[in-house]
């Protein structure tokens, strides 16, 4: 697959290359191989054999992983080994919609059933990004929040929490959150702290919050005794069934102290035409769509005794919006986002 990432080359090309490593592999071996790729997807038999969007994305993967230190890989390139490429993927989507090339053919062909369902949504996609940096803007800024716990971290991409914190105070402190070992591997190898601040990894589940707060690397990085940031940017509604986020997050708020900040956004339904709804619900028990959508009093609810900022649960353009904010349709939006304090 190196070898192709370099271009098209013949078969002969392929093994005259090959046959001149030490050790050479046989010809069969090499026929095996390139049969292998092929049935993968990863590779294309034509008059040359070329490397595929999927073994492009499989080559970036591996080099991620060698860049992990030998501590922090362990037992996580088995798990990244464990990822069916021909699976649609949250993480991969995501990327997808931000534009990023993280992602294979199954991924992209589930993001656009989506946009079918949902004309517009990578506005919405954005927007939830966008609403991001700016909430970690105004606790580093305003609020003077030195500390944020950042759970279903996602792909990086651009504006990530601590490049974001870090921008207003450089001594400030990440710990990134999941259990997808694809997303875990692109953190460690590339959300790197400044000088001054530090960034920690925990490989958690966030239906089990007792994993993420009895984590040593959560310890050895924020101060419980200080004021957290806690982030729960677009995870929840990969949590299915009425009633089940709100415990996960009040666990996870008994803990951080008086001062601390908690973030939600959360996709919705309700400024999707009933039809849209149903369709949706169809996608959900075909096995095709991973997505929970709560409405504004389950999300609202999710806050029960915080002190909501300003200007309450709203859609994520409406939150505290700047001079480049666009102001989509909410149907494009599709979320609802709440940012509160903990005062006691």
């Amino acid at each position: 697959m190196e070898l192709l990432a370099e271009g098209p080359r013949s078969y002969t090309g392929i093994r005259s290359t090959l046959l001149a490593h030490d050790p050479a592999p046989s010809e069969g071996e090499i026929d095996a191989v390139l049969r292998k790729l092929a049935s993968l997807g990863l590779v294309r038999k034509g008059p040359q054999w070329t490397l595929a969007d999927a073994g492009t994305t499989a080559l970036r993967e591996l080099d991620y992983l060698d860049r992990l230190p030998a501590a922090a890989g362990a037992g996580l390139a088995a798990r990244v080994a464990q990822l069916n490429p021909g699976v649609a993927h949250p993480a991969r989507r995501y990327d997808y919609w931000l534009g990023g090339k993280d992602n294979f053919a199954a991924d992209r062909l589930s993001a656009e059933e989506f946009e079918r369902l949902v004309p517009g949504l990578r506005a919405g996609v954005r927007s939830n990004r966008d609403v991001l940096r700016r909430i970690v803007r105004h606790l580093a800024a305003e609020e003077g929040i030195r500390q944020f716990l950042d759970i279903g971290t996602g792909l990086p991409t651009a504006d990530n929490t601590h490049e974001v914190a870090q921008a207003v105070a450089p001594a400030s402190r990440v710990v990134y959150v999941d259990n997808d070992p694809l997303v875990l591997a692109h953190a460690r190898a590339l959300l790197t702290s400044s000088p001054q601040g530090r960034t920690a990894y925990i490989d958690a589940d966030l239906r089990e919050p007792g994993t993420i707060l009895g984590s040593p690397e959560l310890r050895d990085t924020l101060d419980l005794a200080q004021p957290i940031a806690l982030l729960l940017i677009a995870v929840l509604h990969f949590i299915p069934g009425d009633g089940v986020v709100q415990p996960l997050v009040a666990e996870l708020v008994d803990v951080l102290p008086a001062g601390s900040f908690v973030a939600i956004t959360h996709l919705t339904g309700d400024f999707l035409p009933p039809p849209v709804v149903q369709r949706h619900e169809e996608m959900q028990r075909s096995g095709r769509s991973d997505f929970w959508m709560r409405g504004k009093a389950e999300v609202t609810g999710l806050f029960d005794g915080l002190d909501l900022l300003e200007p309450g649960v709203v859609p994520p353009t409406k939150w505290r919006p700047d001079a480049d904010t666009p102001d989509y349709d909410l149907d494009v939006v599709n979320g609802w986002v709440g940012v509160a304090r903990k005062d006691a």
